[in-house]
């Protein structure tokens, strides 16, 4: 997972947004964490997505993974 979310350029996001680099924009974070819960989401199963559907930050979801 973590290679995937690198090389969409998102693997940042499973810092959370206060440690993200501080020259990315607000948008540009909130647009990072979107796209690592979208690729999350995407490699998960039915059962484990069940457990993780109702987070949105990236760093939440994986946590709870």
């Amino acid at each position: 997972m973590r290679v995937i979310l690198t090389q969409q350029k998102c693997v940042e996001a499973l810092r959370g947004e206060s440690q993200m680099p501080a020259n990315l924009s607000a948008e540009d974070k909130t647009e990072m964490n979107d796209k690592a819960v979208s690729a999350i989401i995407l490699c998960l199963g039915d059962k484990v997505l069940r457990e993780v559907a109702r987070e949105t930050s990236a760093v939440r979801m994986w946590t709870k993974l």
